[in-house]
């Protein structure tokens, strides 16, 4: 684990088996490299300072401060296949899919793990929710009509 030079300096993070890495514009370094089976789905709080990701062989959801400190696992448990992750923290939600063969579905917490619940069931057996993503762009009154109509997803 490194101390970051720049935290507002442009990176890319990105996930390998059992690290998670992160690309500034001068190094390569190891963000997250013990306790990981598979991570996958990654997504920063650019307000926090945060990344956040699927542990999709664990079956949680994790986080920890874009150096790596601070990591902790928010959701654990009640996954089959936890797979994309997505946020949103100027409301403080995080959203992922599961790909569970008997009820695939998009949940939604706060960033603190606090309040899980499923906002799309709506979907045939053996449906692969993926590509989760948030419209950061549309300004909308009411939270209930932006989980709608802004969080965009595909099926597979």
């Amino acid at each position: 684990m490194h101390l970051l030079a720049d935290p507002f300096e442009a990176f890319i993070i990105f996930s390998i088996r059992h690290e998670i890495r992160r690309i500034g514009v001068s190094a390569i370094e190891v963000v997250v490299e013990h306790g990981l089976a598979t991570p996958e789905g990654l997504t920063v709080d650019w307000i926090a300072g945060n990344i956040y990701w699927i542990d999709s062989n664990l079956d949680q959801i994790e986080v920890s401060k874009l150096d790596g400190s601070l990591r902790a696992t928010l959701i654990a448990g009640a996954m089959e296949h936890p797979r994309a992750i997505a946020l949103d923290p100027r409301y403080g939600i995080l959203f992922w899919t599961d790909w569970d063969a008997n009820f695939p579905r998009i949940e939604s917490a706060s960033m603190s793990g606090a309040g899980r619940k499923t906002i799309y069931k709506d979907m045939k057996t053996g449906a692969w929710p993926n590509g989760l993503t948030v419209d950061h762009f549309e300004k909308k009154d009411s939270l209930d009509r932006c989980q709608v109509r802004c969080y965009l997803f595909s099926l597979l």
